[in-house]
């Protein structure tokens, strides 16, 4: 009896495995752009570009960011949007040209 429970946890984990590694190939983006994400956020000090981070990949909150980061909720927001301003002005959109 253990064989076969053995040899089904073995296959499930192979399935698994497999699972996880196509969804981390799948969601592993082109080299180009993944190099330009992290040069824009490099432009930022720490303490932004996490805030940034937070907010629009993690999806927190403003109110969740303040607390975190030991700031008022208006204080966070003025340093979300300084962030994304720096960022839209040091790295332009190109494509109305």
């Amino acid at each position: 009896m253990q064989a076969v429970g053995a040899r089904r946890r073995k296959h499930e984990t192979t399935a698994d495995t497999t699972i996880l590694e196509s969804a981390a190939e799948r969601r592993r983006p082109t080299p180009g752009v993944a190099l330009d994400a992290y040069q824009v956020l490099e432009t930022l000090g720490e303490e932004d570009r996490a805030m940034l981070i937070l907010k629009y990949v993690e999806n927190y909150t403003f109110e969740e960011l303040a607390s975190m980061f030991g700031v008022s909720i208006s204080a966070c927001k003025m340093r979300v949007s300084r962030a994304r301003d720096k960022i839209q002005k040091r790295y332009p959109n190109d494509a109305d040209s």
